[in-house]
């Protein structure tokens, strides 16, 4: 799947709410997103980050942005693995 140069805006959860890619990955599968005016009180973040079990390494996330969320720009669950913006 790619997702690609997209523009999510007023969304109430989150802008984009997805995996990673693999670390050094680059193929630009999620590139060029913005999320912006993301506004709301159980998530408000532009990138919803969800961990990606078949990655051993780290989950990386690139060419993104994301203004004017009400909470956070990215927001993610920490676990054992690394997680790169």
């Amino acid at each position: 799947m790619f997702v690609r140069n997209n523009l999510v805006a007023g969304s109430v959860y989150g802008g984009f709410v997805m995996h990673g890619h693999e670390c050094g990955d680059t193929s630009g599968r999620y590139s060029g997103n913005v999320a912006h005016s993301i506004h709301g009180i159980k998530s408000g973040s532009g990138l919803y980050v969800l961990n990606t079990p078949s990655q051993t390494e780290c989950t990386e996330y690139s060419n993104f942005k994301a203004y004017k969320c009400y909470y956070t720009g990215a927001f993610a669950y920490p676990d054992s693995k690394r997680l790169i913006f």
